[in-house]
């Protein structure tokens, strides 16, 4: 008698088995996404007046530190020469 509970739960667990796997095999898979593009159209123009500020900019800031050097300087000459 213990070999017939074995097969009723063996025959049960294939049983499963066999249903998971029809129910996984019929179920149609999902649609394939097209890849999304995140694109942004920016104008010329706009891209031209972007590359000028910043230009602009590093100009000013290099111009502002050469007249920082310059202040720099002249305040140590005077420095040197008062000591003098």
């Amino acid at each position: 008698m213990p070999w017939l509970w074995s097969v009723l739960l063996h025959s049960t667990l294939l049983l499963a088995i066999y249903l998971t796997a029809q129910l996984s095999f019929q179920r149609a898979s999902p649609a394939a996404m097209a890849p999304s593009v995140n694109a942004v159209a920016v104008d010329s123009q706009v891209l031209k007046n972007l590359q000028t500020r910043k230009q602009a900019q590093a100009e000013a800031l290099q111009r502002k530190a050469e007249a920082e050097a310059r202040a720099r300087a002249s305040a140590s000459a005077l420095r040197c020469s008062a000591s003098a």
